[in-house]
């Protein structure tokens, strides 16, 4: 059930109608939204709909998305998914896949070590490495929540909100990045698919410029690889696609779908190369050393593999 929301729409085209763009409409709704619990998938596609899911019988399961509204298709694409399956869906992870990661962190510890010193550092960043093992992803903004409750009167702590927020996303993309992700449109339906918070991590596919590579169709998960069955129903396909840093995630989407999946490694990352990580899981379907080298990629290939 959806209720408490800010945003009451009669129709997509009336809620379409009181906001500006569709970044607005998205901050807008994040700002008068909470998540309770379970998977939250924030979905960011090219014709938004707000639908209130106590009047639309497509909303009536138990709600695995927002709790008070949910971002679909375009009626068009809906049709288009209930009518038969895609070809083929290939999912893109963010971070470390698309996104130099590592880079984007070490920016901020050398940030965070220059204008409030390295004790601040070292202390936010315990914070955000106990959140991790907690939630499963690095939630930055909800670390410097915590940190703030116990440094109440510092308000230096605002002018680091704003670096995260206003952080140049753009400049960490690996090479070849976006050009991989138009490449794989012109085979099929691409979908960004990743994990993260309901605040930063949409902000960072933004403004990185990979939600317009996409036309906006980007998921974000609490745990991705527990969510597979939504993502289904969501780009029904025959075939999927997964490039993704992590073998885990990997093993765990192939161990669901098993040969209708062809999983793709880009070895960056930390992760990617961590030796005991290696030897923890199958190797991938395809591994290439880069993002960018996929480009040198057929379909044929990815879809024999």
């Amino acid at each position: 059930m959806c209720g408490g929301i800010g945003l009451w729409a009669k129709s997509a085209e009336n809620s379409l109608s009181s906001v500006a763009n569709r970044q607005e409409l998205a901050q807008t709704v994040e700002a008068s939204s909470t998540v309770r619990g379970g998977q939250a998938a924030v979905e960011l596609p090219p014709t938004l709909q707000i639908i209130d899911k106590q009047g639309d019988p497509r909303c009536s399961e138990p709600s695995t998305h927002w709790n008070c509204a949910c971002f679909m298709q375009s009626r068009a694409g809906m049709e288009k998914g209930m009518s038969g399956r895609l070809p083929v869906v290939f999912l893109v992870d963010v971070d470390d896949t698309l996104l130099e990661n590592d880079r984007i962190q070490n920016d901020l510890r050398e940030h965070l070590e220059r204008e409030f010193g390295a004790a601040c550092r070292d202390r936010y960043w315990k914070i955000l490495e106990a959140l991790f093992e907690e939630l499963g992803y690095r939630d930055y903004l909800g670390a410097l929540q915590r940190y703030r409750i116990e440094h109440p009167t510092d308000i230096r702590l605002l002018g680091m909100s704003s670096y995260l927020v206003d952080y140049p996303f753009a400049d960490r993309l690996y090479p070849g990045a976006l050009e991989v992700l138009n490449r794989l449109r012109s085979w099929g339906q691409t979908v960004i698919l990743s994990d993260g918070d309901v605040v930063f991590q949409p902000r960072k596919v933004e403004r990185s410029g990979i939600s317009g590579a996409v036309s906006g169709h980007v998921l974000i998960y609490i745990h991705k690889e527990e969510a597979l069955a939504d993502v289904e129903r969501r780009y029904p396909a025959e075939r999927y696609v997964m490039v993704d840093d992590k073998l885990r995630i990997l093993a765990a989407t192939k161990k669901v779908w098993g040969d209708r999946v062809t999983t793709v490694f880009p070895r960056q990352g930390k992760f990617a190369n961590d030796p005991e990580v290696l030897a923890a899981y199958p190797p991938a379907d395809v591994t290439v050393e880069r993002i960018g080298d996929l480009l040198s990629y057929e379909l044929s290939n990815l879809r024999a593999a």
